[in-house]
């Protein structure tokens, strides 16, 4: 039987707080970059907010930009390698290759098709999710190797159940097979990393303050904030599905709001070390603030799931505002470092 396994990728694995940032903090120090994985979230600009609503299949919300992996990549003078592609096989060929030849993939996969995952999702079974991130560690003839931010030990599963997982066509968030590597210098100039600091605080503030699309950033969470506010005109049954949805998204499959601001916190507290600002301290205390009332909204929204109120209650609404008004006071000091 043949088999493909990169020992050491499955060596300096370790459990981490998000799905992509933990796959490319595992690549990172495969390749021997000892980061924090709040460092490759800060770096990589990542800090975002992104909200879409699909006719028919509810919305999709995160607290991230779409750009991290290509954010990275260019700052650390590397480069980003990925495809998509309707075709499973296709797609496979190439990522053996790859593996083939030493170099770590991170996948797209639809969580409630993984197995592992299915204590995850009992609750949530037509929540679509297609964009997780897993690194793709190697394979044999009865499946293949994945390392997950939720363990610390590798997993296999069955060629069946991850061509499904990769391949599910039944939802808008579909993973479409797609995959990235990220190849990336020798060596980080650790000794340096204020270069690097500056450029990425600059890159999340252009982009979420002028994203190029209008439901995305600063302006997409507006959006979502007013949107949320005609929650109560809906039935029922899609106010429930609002509800549900955003604890699935916001804390417990996702991290949409709270786990992302506090991820970039811990950066600006990190970064602080580099740089010669005391403002930093300040916006990185705003943006564990901002963390808190994420999660608290999603507590918000579980007690009126267990209630089974038939409206969204004025603390939520006023909670959601006052989020935002945190989201863009928060931007506004770091515009200032």
């Amino acid at each position: 039987m043949k088999t493909v396994l990169l020992d050491k990728l499955v060596k300096v694995h370790s459990m981490g707080s998000n799905c992509c940032t933990n796959s490319i903090r595992t690549i990172l120090k495969y390749y021997d970059y000892d980061v924090s994985e709040d460092l490759v979230f800060g770096l990589g600009s990542g800090l975002g907010f992104i909200y879409q609503n699909y006719l028919d299949e509810g919305y999709f919300i995160s607290g991230r930009n779409e750009s991290l992996e290509f954010n990275l990549a260019y700052l650390l003078e590397g480069e980003l390698i990925s495809d998509v592609n309707d075709c499973f096989q296709t797609e496979w060929e190439k990522n053996k290759e790859f593996l083939e030849k030493g170099i770590p993939i991170i996948v797209d996969l639809s969580i409630p098709y993984l197995p592992y995952y299915k204590r995850f999702t009992v609750q949530s079974e037509n929540v679509a999710f297609g964009l997780h991130n897993a690194v793709l560690a190697g394979y044999d003839d009865e499946g293949v190797y994945l390392l997950e931010h939720r363990w610390s030990e590798v997993l296999k599963i069955s060629h069946e159940d991850y061509q499904l997982a990769r391949s599910v066509h039944n939802t808008s968030v579909s993973p479409q097979n797609a995959w990235k590597v990220l190849r990336v210098p020798e060596k980080l100039h650790k000794g340096n990393m204020k270069p690097y600091i500056v450029d990425s605080i600059q890159t999340m503030l252009n982009r979420i303050r002028q994203p190029f699309a209008f439901k995305i950033g600063l302006k997409g969470l507006e959006m979502f904030c007013k949107e949320v506010e005609h929650w109560n005109s809906l039935p029922q049954d899609e106010l429930k599905r609002n509800l549900m949805i955003a604890g699935v998204y916001l804390e417990r499959l996702g991290t949409g709001g709270g786990n992302f601001r506090r991820m970039y916190s811990r950066f600006l507290k990190e970064a602080a070390g580099y740089l010669d600002n005391a403002l930093i301290q300040q916006v990185a205390a705003k943006y564990s603030s901002l963390a808190s009332e994420w999660k608290q909204l999603v507590y918000d929204f579980d007690e009126a799931l267990c209630k089974e109120v038939t409206i969204i209650e004025d603390k939520s609404l006023i909670r959601l505002q006052k989020i935002l008004e945190m989201e863009v006071d928060a931007v506004e000091c770091l515009l200032l470092l």
